[in-house]
């Protein structure tokens, strides 16, 4: 247990979530980007109140992949599996923007060309020699005694012998985008949601077992779908410097929420959870808190309630596992497949 649980705050307007000590990479990633950024989003839970198409055309889409990636080498006929991917599509999609005449304004990230990219994938990948293995697998990897990451992986198959590319056990995380530059593919080698699901699948198969981690980048253009993979892969000296690495991170995190506990409306700014001033545009955007941030106020002033615009959800990539059929759990160096409460020890 890290020494900031379980002590009170002097700020009255902090009150502890249970959410504080639940991380997946991208909670992890956004501190390493900007700590005050992350203080917004994880820590008081701030996020705007409109939806994000970006996000719920994700979800969506994997809907519609899961089904794709459980008929490679099935046999079953090409329409039957793009007639169900739609389906699964559309049933996510529909449920979050049920008016259908708004969504063409969403374009390129619309059913016509979720579509699109599944006949796409469908007639350059059915045929695989991939034997998948499990499906939007959620799972809890310890990276340190005290720490631990969750994750959901979208895929996880293993490549046959005559695959010309991968041989073992391969995971397959879908992204979708509108550009596909050298930027977006070399930035993933040294991402950490590829290395975490590495770290995971090492635990469970084995590292001598375990191939890529592969990005599965589809790209949806006006006129056409464009398609792109990145395969991963981390050899034993890079993944004993990342575990030292992930642990500074969470050091450095556990500094920062100890000194929350001593932080006070009074001072006159937040000493601890420092501004990254470079990251205030990452992705040619204003970081949605960049207000607060040029007010130069204390954030405990101001942190009873959330601004207007902004609501109060504190993310929790725990409750992934709840509704799941099967979660990879990894403690102590043994990988477990819980399924339906029933463990399964891969050793």
């Amino acid at each position: 247990m890290s020494n900031w649980q379980g002590q009170t705050y002097k700020a009255d307007c902090l009150s502890p979530k249970e959410t504080w000590d639940i991380f997946d990479s991208t909670k992890v990633k956004a501190f390493q980007e900007c700590p005050r950024r992350f203080f917004y989003n994880y820590v008081l839970g701030w996020s705007k109140e409109e939806g994000n198409i970006h996000l719920d055309f994700g979800g969506a889409f994997h809907e519609g992949m899961e089904v794709i990636v459980k008929a490679l080498k099935s046999g079953r006929p090409h329409d039957d599996i793009l007639a169900e991917a739609c389906i699964a599509f559309d049933r996510f999609f529909d449920r979050v923007y049920p008016n259908e005449a708004l969504h063409s304004d969403f374009s390129p990230k619309d059913p016509k060309h979720a579509y699109m990219a599944y006949e796409t994938y469908l007639e350059h990948y059915i045929d695989e020699d991939i034997t998948c293995l499990h499906t939007e697998l959620p799972g809890v990897v310890a990276v340190s005694p005290d720490h631990h990451i969750h994750f959901k992986m979208d895929g996880v198959g293993e490549a046959g012998d005559g695959h010309p590319s991968y041989h073992g056990v391969v995971a397959l995380e879908h992204k979708t985008g509108s550009r596909n530059s050298l930027v977006w593919r070399e930035g993933w080698h040294l991402a950490l949601q590829p290395t975490v699901y590495t770290h995971a699948l090492n635990c469970l198969y084995g590292i001598e077992n375990v191939d890529y981690v592969v990005i599965n980048g589809v790209f949806l253009y006006k006129d056409k779908i464009g398609l792109e993979r990145v395969p991963v892969k981390k050899n034993l000296e890079q993944m004993r410097e990342w575990i030292w690495e992930i642990q500074h991170t969470f050091h450095v995190i556990d500094h920062n929420m100890e000194a929350l506990t001593q932080a006070d409306t009074g001072e006159p700014f937040l000493r601890c959870f420092p501004k990254n001033t470079g990251a205030c545009t990452d992705w040619g955007r204003i970081c949605p808190y960049a207000d607060f941030c040029m007010a130069g106020k204390n954030p405990l002033h101001f942190a009873d309630e959330p601004p207007y615009g902004f609501h109060e959800k504190h993310w929790n990539p725990q409750k992934e596992h709840e509704n799941a059929k099967e979660t990879l759990v990894v403690e102590e160096g043994k990988a477990e497949i819980v399924v339906s409460g029933v463990q399964a020890d891969n050793g």
